[in-house]
């Protein structure tokens, strides 16, 4: 039995290695399931200190959990895909503005926890790294749907690096404050500007014949 285990072990091992769509499906259900996770810390961080900005981040992150799942799935209608995704992207631009904006009226500092803050550097660091590591291979692969997956990536990013920015300002400044309502302010609207500019160009944009793909 040690052995046999062993064996597949080895198998797996090596299909990791040399399968490079195997590779990405499985990084693809790895990443998906860390998202699901960050959102359902964020409901519970949100419900319990009742907090109005985690519960959204976590509506947030599931929204973009399950476009990473619907990039994920199958291989076909990829234009479909890419405009379902734009437009969502669209869509949650304009719900994180709503956001930002009820924040900045409020003058509330977010929860002052040092956990809860490692926690968030730590997501936005990976998530990051994640939104890199697509870029560059979407650029070498040349491929429809890593092209998604990269601007999904890049989005969640995006949302990550601004729920962070936020939480240092509640937990090292003053919500009352002119310089935290100024970066607020400005952070928000670019925020806004980056996330619409990717949700419209998946819309709008266009490929030659679709190519197959399992990520």
């Amino acid at each position: 039995m040690a052995k046999e285990s062993n064996k597949n072990k080895t198998l797996l091992i090596e299909r990791i290695k040399n399968d490079s769509k195997f590779r990405s499906l499985l990084t693809g259900r790895i990443v998906l399931t860390g998202n699901l996770i960050y959102a359902l810390f964020n409901a519970y961080v949100g419900i319990r200190y009742q907090n109005y900005w985690f519960i959204s981040m976590a509506v947030w992150y599931l929204i973009i959990g399950m476009l990473r799942l619907m990039a994920a799935m199958g291989n076909r209608d990829v234009q479909r895909k890419r405009k379902t995704a734009g437009a969502a992207i669209c869509f949650l631009a304009v719900v994180l503005s709503g956001i930002i904006c009820m924040g900045i009226v409020e003058r509330r500092n977010p929860i002052r926890n040092e956990i809860i803050m490692i926690a968030l550097a730590l997501y936005t660091f990976v998530s990051m790294s994640l939104a890199i590591i697509n870029v560059v291979k979407a650029r070498k692969r040349k491929d429809a749907f890593l092209e998604i997956q990269r601007d999904i990536s890049l989005v969640s990013a995006i949302g990550s690096m601004l729920s962070l920015e936020r939480s240092m300002l509640g937990t090292f400044g003053d919500a009352s404050d002119k310089l935290t309502f100024i970066m607020e302010t400005a952070t928000g609207a670019v925020a806004f500007v980056l996330i619409s500019l990717i949700g419209l160009s998946l819309i709008k944009r266009k490929t030659a014949p679709d190519r197959k793909t399992d990520i």
